[in-house]
């Protein structure tokens, strides 16, 4: 779990990004961020039942998306807000292989 300050918490926050946010794209990941004036950058996450009806999967892929997220925080020097969407072809890739795709995304983010 990231630490509260990092989460993007209220529903139209997580609106306000998917509206005005520029995204970039991978294979397994959508990437939206926007400009924050909060002193941290803060993280929504989202995997839907169109990526997988296993609950199993999905939550394989949201972990291993907060996982490379936690890793990547002290290291981050833009504060952003960012909205994380996995897509169906992120299920049954191995966790190292979605954590470093993620890291090159947010870098470029």
């Amino acid at each position: 779990m990231l630490p509260a300050r990092n989460r993007l918490k209220l529903y139209r926050e997580v609106e306000a990004v998917k509206s005005e946010g520029v995204a970039k794209n991978s294979k397994n990941f959508v990437v939206l961020s926007k400009k924050s004036t909060r002193p941290e950058s803060r993280f929504a996450f989202v995997v839907s039942t169109n990526v997988s009806k296993k609950a199993v999967a999905r939550n394989r892929i949201r972990r291993a998306s907060r996982d490379a997220v936690r890793a990547l925080l002290p290291t981050m020097a833009v504060k952003r807000d960012f909205l994380i969407i996995a897509r169906p072809s992120a299920v049954g890739v191995d966790r190292k292989t979605l954590m470093s795709e993620l890291a090159v995304l947010l870098s470029r983010a």
